[in-house]
C-alpha cells in the first residue's frame, strides 16, 4: 500500500461555500475534502 498524499492548508471563510470548496478539490486533484 502506498503511502497516502496529504495536503494540509488553511481555508478562509471564502471557501466555507460548497460551490468554492468543489472547484479547490478539484484545482488540486484531490478526491476528498476534510472541514473542520
Amino acid at each position: 500500500m502506498s503511502t497516502p498524499n496529504i495536503l494540509l492548508t488553511r481555508i478562509d471563510n471564502r471557501l466555507v461555500h460548497g460551490q468554492v470548496g468543489v472547484t479547490f478539490v478539484l484545482a488540486i486533484a484531490g478526491s476528498a475534502m476534510g472541514v473542520l
